[in-house]
């Protein structure tokens, strides 16, 4: 007996699935495909549960027929390509046709569809890949597809979906990219009842970014225009200032299309040299626009990768893009913006096409008198202000001369600079005294953020009896993008109990009130946009287990000094005279070594004195 078996439809259907609908976030992609692809002008997104109690996709596009209504989920229906030469020409998002018949198979769908010409539409309903209804039904013209209880039919699939804040984000992640490629097109993101944003149609390039990545970000972004015969590159660049250790808010578009390319990631790297440090990754938003015979897009199964035939010239292309774009322009942290479209002081490509993003009006001022540039100055990280009270600060409050953190902070201060302790200060990155038995050197910034960390759990323990939260005389207005707005929602008690109060402000905008005490005279707009981004990591810390201390942990890291942070030595004899006030002297929050000893012993044996 034969050992070989042809497997039946319905499991064929859900292995096909389990490579096009890993999560939430993979069908929404295939349906947004659909919608943008229908010639739509108006596309409504509803998700609940993140997308698997439901996800809603609704356009006004051209719709579908009865047959075409009923052929669209059988396996590899597609009206996009006809023949094997189509997939060197492609010019939609979506094209295979496995989409809808992956999704139908997995999950409980809905679909109703009416072209402009008919007096009624269609709806079809399946139910794990079974047709369960089919009819005419009344509705608007275009296309909607509801999608529930997605993996019902497969728990094993559901044991992988992660938190329904993370299912979400993931989802925000696509829409994102889709708003931004196409800002023509109104969109409009319900998420679990509530308006995320409605964006209009007939939206320029910088109006959507400042909406999706928040104004703070598009702010410190620099235009960029490349100009090829064989392709044309545009879009913007981040100023070296927002570069950061995660290698988020990178966009990169090919034919409008949301793609990943490490070649093209490694290029825009390359093109900041030495403005940036090596272990860090600059934002960006790339658009290439090429001919689409000469980029296959069907080399990965979600369509998420695309591969060209001349990599070498896309590279070469996009670091010369880049490159010029930074010459160009002023990168002088908290320097006001330029005019910021990808075609400079003109409305048109400067090959005689219109831009594909209409008029770009004048950027507006900078927002605020605060820059990043401040987080990176010793004098605004230290909790030891060498003046007894910060000068002209716009946050400060007068009652908090009296508060018992600042003067213990001022009197540790005073008592460092009458020490007669020496500190050295290594490659402003290491501090290195003498110990009874040797020579102890510690890191900076892991020190400083030990003391931090235990100040701030000393202070949130009388958060209730507001005793060690500062209210702010003039609020700070902070500008998020969708993502980090939907991070602050989600640990928005948690900013709580850390000592923060957050007021929404309109739409991804909080302002902030009151901030926990230490936060008092550092630059809180930076500081509070870093700890978003670490919480959005997700990542447990090692020696804490509530969400409240895994911010306090975060929160700490950022105000502490960093690596290449120049400390006078009253600050870093201070910061050395509090470890005997530490309940933890020996590692900072997340589990490293705060300092080492080599014994006169040890250094002995390496000189060959014993």
């Amino acid at each position: 007996m034969s050992n070989i078996h042809i497997l039946p439809d319905d499991l064929v259907n859900k292995i096909a699935a389990g490579e096009v609908v890993e999560r939430p976030a993979s069908v929404v992609k295939e349906l947004l495909d659909n919608a943008y692809d229908s010639g739509a002008n108006q596309i409504t997104i509803e998700i609940e549960e993140g997308g698997t109690k439901k996800i809603y996709v609704g356009d006004n596009g051209s719709g579908m027929d009865k047959e075409d209504v009923e052929l669209a989920f059988k396996p590899h229906a597609t009206s996009k390509i006809s023949s094997q030469d189509d997939l060197l020409n492609i010019k939609n998002y979506g094209f295979r046709g496995e989409a809808l018949s992956s999704i139908a198979s997995v999950s409980k769908v809905t679909l109703k569809s009416r072209r402009q010409s008919d007096n009624l539409g269609n709806e079809i309903k399946i139910e794990g890949g079974n047709t369960t209804h089919f009819a005419e039904a009344g509705g608007p013209v275009g296309t909607s597809v509801l999608v529930e209880d997605l993996f019902y039919n497969v728990p094993a699939r559901r044991e992988f979906i992660k938190s329904v804040q993370s299912e979400y984000r993931a989802i925000l992640e696509i829409v994102d990219a889709h708003a931004i490629a196409n800002p023509k097109i109104g969109l409009i993101l319900k998420n679990n009842g509530k308006i995320v944003y409605s964006l209009p149609k007939d939206h320029q390039l910088e109006d959507r970014v400042r909406v999706i990545m928040g104004k703070d970000f598009n702010d410190k972004l620099i235009p960029l225009f490349f100009e090829h015969p064989h392709l044309e590159v545009y879009g913007y660049v981040a100023k070296p200032e927002l570069a950061s250790e995660r290698n988020k808010n990178q966009y990169i578009f090919v034919n409008r299309r949301h793609i990943t390319n490490k070649s093209i990631s490694f290029a825009v790297k390359s093109a900041y040299e030495s403005l940036i440090p090596k272990n860090v990754y600059p934002p960006y938003l790339v658009f290439i626009d090429v001919a689409p015979n000469i980029v296959d897009v069907n080399v990965h199964p979600r369509k998420e990768e695309v591969k060209f035939s001349d990599e070498q010239l896309i590279f070469n292309s996009i670091k010369s893009a880049v490159k010029g774009a930074l010459d160009r322009a002023n990168l002088t942290p908290g320097s006001a913006p330029a005019n910021n479209s990808p075609f400079g002081n003109q409305f048109a490509s400067p090959f005689g096409k219109p831009s594909p993003f209409g008029t770009m009006p004048p950027r507006s001022p900078a927002f605020g008198s605060q820059n990043r540039a401040n987080s990176f100055s010793p004098s605004n990280r230290s909790p030891f202000p060498v003046n007894s009270q910060p000068q002209a600060d716009p946050f400060w409050d007068s009652q908090y001369d009296n508060d018992p953190f600042s003067q213990n902070d001022q009197s540790m201060n005073q008592q460092a600079l009458n020490s007669n302790k020496k500190v050295l200060q290594l490659h402003n990155l290491y501090l290195v005294t003498e110990s009874e038995s040797g020579i102890m050197v510690y890191d900076q910034h892991a020190l400083h953020e030990r003391i931090l960390y235990e100040q701030l759990i000393n202070a949130n323990k009388a958060i209730k009896d507001e005793k060690n939260t500062q209210g702010l005389l003039t609020p700070v207005v902070i500008n998020l993008s969708t993502q980090e707005a939907s991070v602050v929602e989600e640990y928005l008690e948690d900013f709580k109990s850390a000592g923060f109060e957050l007021e929404e402000f309109g739409p991804s905008t909080y302002k902030i009130n009151q901030v926990p005490a230490p936060m008092v005279g550092k630059d809180i707009n930076a500081i509070t946009h870093e700890l978003i981004s670490d919480l959005e990591k997700d990542e447990k810390i090692k020696d804490t287990d509530s969400e409240s201390n895994k911010m306090l942990t975060y929160l700490s890291c950022r105000m502490a000094y960093k690596a290449g942070d120049v400390l006078p030595q009253e600050e870093a004899v201070a910061l050395i005279d509090q470890i005997p006030n530490l309940k933890i002297e020996y590692t900072c929050p997340h589990g490293r070594p705060l300092k080492i000893e080599f014994t006169l012993e040890e250094l002995a044996k390496l000189f060959k004195r014993s």
